[in-house]
Parts: structure tokens; C-alpha cells; sequence
């Protein structure tokens, strides 16, 4: 399957990517 391929790490990366922006925007900016 690719979706087994793919590192393990790359999906890391992009999860703490979105959690990240929540954060940032306190506001609600992301709604």
C-alpha cells in the first residue's frame, strides 16, 4: 500500500503543522 510507504515521520510533521496554527490564532482567525 503507499499509504504504508510513506514515513511515519511526514505524517508527524504535518499534524503538529495544523495544531500549531490553532494556537496561533486565538482569535478564531482559521473558522
Amino acid at each position: 500500500s503507499p499509504v504504508m510507504q510513506f514515513p511515519l515521520p511526514a505524517l508527524s510533521k504535518l499534524q503538529p503543522v495544523l495544531p500549531q496554527k490553532r494556537p496561533d490564532h486565538p482569535n478564531g482567525a482559521v473558522n
